[in-house]
């Protein structure tokens, strides 16, 4: 059974006046289990940054106490500076004009390890990250694969033992999504580290974390395993591949009647979720009726749909209070 590393309860966060106060965090409680991958999703404005910025120090919330191994990291900053890492997209938590040696050099110094270049650790990390090529190159110089790169030898040659990582996938081509989905696995089950992924990328999510927390303006949605969403919250989610031309009004009417859809006119394909079976029956008599044939339907439920439907879920009821 997993241990929570850490702990949020109850964070809340505005900003603004008294008389203009906009409320970014309300009372958001959720754990982080020791040695998991845990996924933050929400869409902009949710409250993911702002969350992350008060984990790790940037932003003092209003009210609530962020515990890490049971100690509160907002009394005790030290804990937090030794033990939390967060890597921001396009490696802005290095310094781009310095090389990736003088980045793992100043950061190790930081924390009280002289010459740690010449270290046996150094040498393993760097075999391991594979950035032996990169080590005297300047970052500013570096693809946003390789920043990422460089920005995990920092937090293991620092010890970290909870790295965050904002919008990972971020300017990353599918080949490097993949490398980086591999990397994460290996990190975690080699170094015993525990990972939070804040990302848009429900299908990055869905492939790598253990645990997910939604947010939605502030509020906690729904927070648990990632087969939790998908058991209990999935909507039956309909992929349609036809044969035939899609109108202006075919699509108008797709569109008007069913709220959470997708059309891909150049491949043919119609993604969206059907609450139930009656609702797609109607909607293959409509399409045979204009004279579009479907080919295949394949039936899934994933995060996709379970996000989507928590959503909308939240919205119908006026949000979580």
């Amino acid at each position: 059974m997993s241990l929570s590393i850490m702990e949020i309860q109850n964070l809340h966060k505005t900003f603004g006046n008294k008389r203009n106060k906009t409320t970014v965090l309300n009372n958001v409680s959720f754990n982080v289990e020791q040695g998991t991958i845990h996924g933050l999703l929400g869409n902009n404005g949710a409250g993911k940054t702002t969350l992350i910025k008060c984990i790790v120090g940037l932003l003092e919330p209003d009210s609530g106490d962020i515990y890490y191994e049971n100690v509160d990291i907002l009394k005790d900053k030290d804990i937090r500076t030794d033990n939390i890492s967060v890597l921001l997209d396009g490696g802005r938590n290095l310094y781009l004009y310095m090389t990736v040696k003088e980045n793992i050099k100043y950061f190790t110094m930081l924390h009280g390890i002289t010459n740690y270049q010449n270290t046996d650790r150094f040498k393993m990390i760097v075999e391991y990250l594979d950035i032996y090529n990169i080590l005297n190159t300047k970052v500013s110089n570096l693809s946003f694969g390789m920043r990422q790169r460089a920005s995990l030898a920092v937090a293991l040659a620092c010890d970290f033992k909870l790295i965050i990582l904002d919008e990972p996938t971020t300017g990353l081509d599918i080949h490097y999504q993949e490398e980086l989905t591999k990397l994460l696995f290996k990190l975690r089950k080699d170094f015993n580290i525990t990972i939070i992924v804040s990302s848009h990328d429900m299908n990055f999510i869905s492939h790598i974390c253990d645990y997910c927390t939604l947010l939605d303006s502030g509020n906690v949605v729904k927070s648990g395993s990632v087969s939790e969403f998908i058991n209990i919250f999935g909507n039956s989610h309909y992929i349609l591949f036809y044969d035939g031309e899609l109108n202006s009004e075919n699509i108008l009417a797709i569109k008007r009647d069913l709220k959470h859809v997708n059309i891909n006119e150049t491949n043919k394909v119609i993604e969206v979720l059907w609450p139930n079976e009656e609702s797609l029956t109607y909607m293959m008599n409509y399409l045979h009726n204009q004279n579009i044939f479907i080919k295949e339907i394949k039936k899934e439920n994933n995060l996709k749909s379970s996000i989507i439907n928590l959503l909308n879920n939240n919205e119908n009821m006026g949000g979580v209070k």
